[in-house]
């Protein structure tokens, strides 16, 4: 009886001492709005909604020359705890949210893409930020 009542404990302290982004406490259909109004006079393409299992996904899109995209990203943390997200083709960094030189994170990279082709989308959260987030793409023709 002991016994079954410090494992009954350990278990109830170990789900009150779970993060809270695991717990499901991100409001991504919020964020999703926040997202979407953000678009400006881009047509919206497509919503990620990241947690903690999406940052080690790669997300490959096909990008057209003469194609401005812009991506958007929306969560709930602020300061240097923010998403990051970095666009590639193949393994050259074409743009980031967050800028190395800076050190500043930016909510909007706008895209103009010169070369049509496979781009590939990496998120990431940066100094431990809660792992929860949105990112809306949307394109508009030059």
């Amino acid at each position: 009886m002991k016994k079954a009542l410090i494992i009954l404990l350990c278990g109830l302290a170990a789900i009150v001492l779970l993060p809270s982004s695991t717990n499901g406490t991100c409001d991504s259909k919020k964020l999703n709005q926040q997202c979407a109004a953000l678009m400006d006079n881009f047509s919206l393409v497509k919503f990620f909604n990241i947690t903690d299992a999406d940052v080690k996904k790669e997300y490959a899109y096909m990008f057209n020359k003469s194609t401005t995209y812009l991506i958007n990203i929306c969560d709930e943390n602020s300061g240097d705890a923010r998403m990051i997200v970095n666009i590639y083709r193949g393994k050259q960094l074409i743009a980031s949210s967050f800028s190395q030189k800076s050190k500043k994170h930016y909510s909007k990279i706008a895209f103009p893409c010169t070369a049509t082709g496979i781009y590939h989308i990496k998120f990431s959260f940066d100094y431990g930020a809660a792992t929860c987030g949105v990112v809306s793409l949307g394109f508009k023709n030059r």
